[in-house]
Order: C-alpha cells, then sequence, then structure tokens
C-alpha cells in the first residue's frame, strides 16, 4: 500500500534517462472513538472495548493509564479486558501500527472503577462447640475498603452482638448444627469476595432421663 513517484534522470546531460520509482507508505490514519463501558466494579471481568478500524493499520497498540487490568486480543480493534479487585480507574487509548510507525492516538475514554471490599483474612474463634453454647465470638481481620460485614452462620445459630462488623458474638440453639461460618465485607458499590469458611463443629447435647437406681434384695 502507498503512493508511486516516477523521476526521469540525465546522467550528464547525455541522452541515457532513467526512471526511480520511489513507494511511499503511509502512516495509519488517526484512531476513532473508543466504545465500550465506562463505569464498573473491580472484579469484573470480559469487559468489551473496540475503535472503528484504522486505515493502513496492520496492528493496533492499547493502553490503560490505571492498574490492576489485563488485556486480551490487544493488537486489534476489539479487545476485552479483566479488572482486578483492586483495579483503579484510568483512561483507555488506542494507536495504529504498521511497518512505518505509528498513527496518532485516539482521545481518552475513561473508565471509572468502583471499589469493592477487598478479599477477607483468616476468621479465627470457636471451632467446636455444643448446642445451647452462648456467647461465642467470631472475628475477621478488617476488611480493605469495607463499611459493612455479612456474616453466614451454621443452622440454628444467630449473632447476639457485633452485627455488621469484623468481630461477633454468636449463640447457638439447643437444635443448631455444625456447619461453617464465614464473611464479605460491603461498600455502597457492592459486595466483596467470600472469605475461605472457618468449620465449626456442633456437637448434641446429651440426653438426660431419670435416673434409677438398682435395689438390693
Amino acid at each position: 500500500m502507498g503512493v508511486t513517484y516516477a523521476y526521469t534522470i540525465a546522467a550528464n546531460g547525455c541522452s541515457n534517462i532513467q526512471n526511480i520509482s520511489v513507494t511511499i507508505n503511509p502512516l495509519p490514519s488517526a484512531a476513532g472513538t473508543i466504545t465500550g463501558t465506562s463505569t464498573l466494579n473491580g472484579g469484573t471481568t470480559g469487559v468489551a472495548y473496540s475503535v472503528p478500524a484504522i486505515t493502513n493499520a496492520v496492528s493496533y497498540i492499547w493502553a490503560y493509564s490505571g492498574t490492576g487490568v489485563t488485556i486480551a486480543g490487544g493488537t486489534t480493534n476489539n479487545i476485552t479486558i479483566d479488572f482486578a479487585i483492586n483495579a483503579s480507574s484510568g483512561n483507555l487509548t488506542v494507536k495504529g501500527m504498521n511497518a512505518c510507525g505509528n498513527g496518532t492516538v485516539s482521545l481518552n475514554f475513561p473508565i471509572t472503577v468502583n471499589i469493592l471490599p477487598g478479599t477477607p483474612g483468616t476468621i479465627t474463634g470457636t471451632a467446636s462447640l455444643c448446642q445451647g453454647a452462648v456467647g461465642v465470638t467470631y472475628t475477621v481481620p478488617a476488611i480493605t475498603n469495607a463499611t459493612g460485614y455479612v456474616w453466614t452462620l451454621p443452622f440454628g445459630a444467630s449473632i447476639t452482638g457485633g452485627s455488621n462488623t469484623r468481630t461477633i458474638t454468636v449463640t447457638f440453639s439447643s437444635t443448631a448444627s455444625s456447619g461453617n461460618v464465614s464473611v464479605h465485607g460491603t461498600n455502597v458499590n457492592g459486595n466483596g469476595p467470600e472469605s475461605v469458611a472457618f468449620p465449626v463443629t456442633v456437637k448434641p447435647t446429651p440426653v438426660t432421663g431419670p435416673l434409677y437406681h438398682k435395689r438390693n434384695n
């Protein structure tokens, strides 16, 4: 692809004439407007972005000014981006490329990444107890960017103190059963990932009955 020019050269006034063809390959044209999702939550994956085909481009160079992203299909005019849970906001740009160099970069496409709560740490607390236990505490280290905490408890267990905080007090009913304790953080943008489950063994309350005394004859 290119424009060819023909030149006639006379060597020292002689009648010998030489034609030289010069091909000038153009750079890629300026990139057009990027389209795609402009606002999303951290942890969103497979988000599609595209730009109209750039004239004279054989490849595409995409760039993102934020952090925590992975771009797939980056040498084409259609890409997908994975945003990590801790990805930051930034601008997406693209430009065309060929053997002669790079074309003019596109206008910035701003992307706002809403920050979700981070991944919870390890839950600590009582791992084995009896039905009817009261005042049992469970806690998790502070979750990054969390303004609230949502706990999941085994059947028959209920929070009696510290609801929506990182340390809770739990009562196990007389019919409670074994299960897992887990937690995730929340904020105005949504829910963070669930913690690793903390298994709790709930032992049944021993059955008691009337006492019988053996009568000696």
